[in-house]
């Protein structure tokens, strides 16, 4: 029989070995037990198919965010991000500024009010569809993105950036889509012990963050 992992669920394999799975309807992370990360890793070295007479098939039935299917011809798409080899360095405030950090202070505060309304998936959603279809050239791609950068960078003067990632991070990566300018945002996690950190890239250039930094996390769900 044939599986897949349910389309409001991310998942990755960590450095430590640990499977770990993100909810995108409760927003929440949780990792399998030794008996169910065998059967799930086994599935996914098998093709997402598996005998029911299969010792490990009972087990893979418990699991909330497998669903069976008749065939194969559904995703379980492996996560395809460049490693991260390079970042952007942070600029200093200037008036010129002025005009992208009301924007980046706007664009983080509605997303926070999105979040606290909508579930991660919805929002997910609504920035992807919210995507320009306009082409620019790098040149013109590369000076809108220092200047959205510097925005988001002189925005932590008044709203912080600790325990912000994923805020900053949606509010940058919706703000990028809207420009037309091409990157991903990627979620990553790291076991032992557990975190989670949001970046975004384009190629494999960070556009938010440090190449130190998110090489620490494993990404279990990439859009764009």
């Amino acid at each position: 029989m044939y599986f897949r992992v349910k389309s409001e669920f991310g998942y990755c394999t960590t450095a430590a070995g640990d499977v770990v799975l993100l909810d995108l309807i409760r927003a929440r992370y949780f990792s399998l037990a030794k008996n169910q990360r065998h059967a799930f890793l086994r599935l996914a070295e098998n093709g997402w198919w598996l005998d029911e007479a299969a010792p490990e098939f009972p087990v893979l039935l418990g699991l909330e965010f497998l669903e069976t299917v008749v065939s194969s011809d559904r995703h379980n798409f492996d996560i395809e991000i460049e490693s991260a080899e390079a970042d952007i360095s942070r600029t200093i405030w200037s008036v010129g500024v002025l005009p992208d950090l009301v924007q980046a202070l706007f664009g983080q505060f509605l997303m926070s009010a999105k979040l606290r309304v909508w579930t991660l998936k919805i929002v997910l959603r609504q920035i992807s569809n919210h995507k320009s279809n306009r082409k620019l050239d790098e040149r013109t791609a590369d000076t809108k993105i220092q200047r959205i950068r510097a925005g988001y960078d002189a925005s932590e003067i008044f709203i912080g950036r600790t325990d912000r990632c994923l805020v900053r991070s949606l509010a940058m990566f919706a703000t990028l889509n809207r420009r037309g300018i091409n990157s991903k945002l990627v979620i990553g996690v790291r076991t032992n012990p557990f975190a989670a950190h949001c970046w975004i890239q384009r190629g494999s250039v960070v556009l938010n963050d440090v190449v130190e930094h998110v090489r620490n996390f494993t990404p279990i769900m990439v859009l764009g």
